[in-house]
């Protein structure tokens, strides 16, 4: 007779080894049958070193990184930061760039700094953080932000355009991280 399969229990299975790794799955499965785990194509097992991520590590190549103990990183090719960078260049600006992107899930708190309308760079300048011509800003989630600073910029149209909507796409930042803090970075609990 033909054995039924649980379609959410198979999902649930194939989500767990995702996330886990099929080693720490198969180890699991061994321990219970007490009996040398197999790959899935009836080969010997593979050991650490091998291409697999380990159970602790991430298969996810999208997903943030963490350094620095609680503090997340994200760069440019991560889906978070690949997000927030296409918001900001949708709302304010398509010249924008992320210059720096942490997240403090203990102390609830995201702080992105960035350049929008990046220009050339400043021949004169004494600051590597200022070297282009630009709207330099700082988004903190639990301070609010910092005013843009101008530097070299023209006050024309489109600089007023994109100062005029900063503050309402902190809001909305605002909104949309404080609610990412309370349901996907919650604190890692010791």
């Amino acid at each position: 007779m033909k054995q039924s399969i649980n379609e959410h229990d198979k999902t649930k299975e194939m989500m767990d080894i995702i996330r886990n790794g099929f080693k720490s799955k198969l180890i699991t499965e061994a321990d219970e049958t007490n009996e040398q785990p197999l790959a899935p194509n009836n080969v010997a097992p593979l050991e650490a070193g091998d291409d697999l991520p380990e159970p602790n590590q991430s298969s996810d190549p999208t997903e943030t990184k963490e350094v620095e103990g609680d503090t997340i990183t994200p760069v440019s090719g991560d889906a978070v930061y690949n997000e927030e960078l296409k918001k900001i260049q949708q709302t304010l600006t398509p010249r924008a760039e992320i210059t720096n992107f942490k997240i403090y899930p203990q102390d609830s708190n995201v702080i992105i700094k960035g350049i929008l309308m990046k220009g050339n760079v400043i021949s004169n300048s004494t600051s590597e953080d200022r070297k282009y011509s630009g709207i330099y800003f700082t988004l903190n989630l639990a301070s609010g932000y910092d005013e843009p600073e101008l530097v070299d910029v023209k006050g024309d149209e489109t600089t007023t355009s994109v100062l005029t909507k900063f503050p309402g796409y902190y809001e909305n930042f605002r909104n949309e991280w404080s609610e990412k803090m309370a349901n996907e970075y919650k604190p890692k609990t010791s």
